[in-house]
């Protein structure tokens, strides 16, 4: 074996494991071992590759030395079982697609993987320097390491594209015809658009996922920003209300005028009926329940209101406000459409479930719409326009969502809406 070509395999594989540990480093991020013990497994793996081309020097065993160098220094790295087994075959069939670039670039076309190798120093540079061009340009791709959910097959994919690029050259290399090689190539390549089209789909959607939770946080942000908001207001007015009832009282006392006493005693009267509906100290529940109602005074409906919760729950604030500010919603629209307007609000919150019911009073008529089998399902709100039915669907997609149960029954001109979350179940 000639010492110049020793030399040279010696310099080149110690870049090409140069260049794997810049890949094993990009798709893990994070080493769980010691630095010395990640050291000497790098060692390891360079040494058992120089002994079997010096020894043996036959192309399998080369390429079984490699595959066992890079199990060994994979287990260095924290990752899942999929993510070591796919990383390593990605590196495995790029060092593999590297080494068979090379050959073909200095006219080493034809070689058998069980006689002994008999290439020259321009394949070992080439082999290299591929090796190591290919892992700066890896370098660059900064969310690889990310924990970034991806579906199995995914992975999968990421890892047959490699593997099919080594397939069409080791086809191209082991042809016996030109037609022969260009089915295998041309199969190869199909296969790999295929592939390629799938994990574009399934990458998409994946970045579609991420999309609407960014959003469904954003929202969440934005409901609880708003609660507080409502609540800071709620307290502002309480606090003017009450040292209004001193100024007014006050002032009564000083006019003589009984005109001016009578109108103050009314003013009196209408900051004393103007309490807040709910006064929990929850957030969420006063906030909406006190905004949907505002009016509720004006609007001549009369109004029984008994909340029963604590100041903090373990039920999200947009689904609060999903489903009471749906059920007032539509309690809201069936109550403005008859002459007697009655609204029953019970909330009780026990034992970590949570109990909500709430009767009005409705004009009698039921709008349904046809099911998705053909039967009729009731849609249960009088909103006009192509708004029907959105409400409760809205809410039954929160209450499923905490394992709930809800019931709607009618009768008498008084709709009843009852729902029953299991937050910890």
């Amino acid at each position: 074996m000639d010492t110049a070509n020793i030399v040279t395999y010696l310099l080149k594989w110690a870049l090409v494991v140069y260049a794997l540990k810049i890949i094993l480093e990009v798709f893990y991020g994070r080493r769980k071992t010691s630095l010395t013990a990640t050291v000497l497994s790098y060692l390891f793996m360079y040494c058992l590759s120089a002994t079997m081309y010096v020894i043996v020097n036959i192309p399998i065993v080369n390429i079984v030395a490699t595959f066992t160098g890079l199990v060994i220094v994979a287990i260095n790295y924290e990752a899942t079982f999929l993510r070591r087994a796919t990383t390593i075959a990605t590196c495995f069939a790029l060092s593999m697609v590297a080494d068979m670039a090379a050959a073909t670039v200095v006219g080493h076309y034809h070689f058998s993987f069980l006689l002994p190798m008999n290439v020259g120093r321009l394949h070992y540079i080439g082999v290299a320097l591929l090796t190591y061009i290919f892992a700066l340009i890896v370098s660059r791709f900064k969310n690889i390491s990310k924990d970034t959910v991806i579906s199995p097959g995914s992975r999968y994919v990421m890892a047959a594209i490699p593997f099919i690029t080594l397939f069409i050259a080791v086809a191209a290399s082991f042809a016996l015809s030109v037609q022969v090689a260009l089915a295998a190539t041309t199969a190869a390549l199909f296969i790999t658009n295929i592939l390629a089209f799938y994990l574009h789909d399934t990458l998409s959607g994946a970045y579609e996922n991420k999309l609407k939770t960014e959003l469904y946080t954003q929202e969440k942000d934005f409901y609880f920003a708003q609660a507080q908001l409502m609540q800071e207001s709620v307290k502002n007015i309480k606090s003017i209300r009450h040292d209004m009832n001193f100024h007014l009282a006050a002032l009564k006392d000083m006019v003589g005028n009984k005109a001016a006493a009578d109108y103050i005693n009314v003013l009196l009267n209408d900051i004393s009926e103007n309490d807040p509906y709910s006064n929990t100290g929850n957030i969420a529940f006063d906030s909406i329940i006190n905004y949907k109602l505002k009016t509720a005074g004006a609007d001549n409906i009369k109004l029984d209101i008994s909340i029963f919760v604590p100041p903090v729950t373990n039920i999200e604030i947009t689904d609060i406000v999903t489903i009471l500010g749906n059920l007032l919603d539509n309690a809201l629209d069936a109550t403005a459409k008859v002459e007697d307007k009655t609204i029953k609000l019970d909330v009780d919150f026990s034992k970590g479930n949570l109990y909500i019911k709430i009767d009005n009073s409705y004009d009698g008529n039921i709008k349904y719409a046809q099911g998705k089998h053909g039967e009729k399902e009731h849609i249960a709100t009088l909103k006009a326009g192509d708004e029907h039915g959105y409400g409760l669907k809205n809410i039954r997609k929160a209450v499923e969502k905490y394992n709930g149960c809800m019931d709607i029954s009618y009768g008498g001109y008084i709709f009843t809406v009852e729902i029953l979350l299991y937050p910890f179940q």
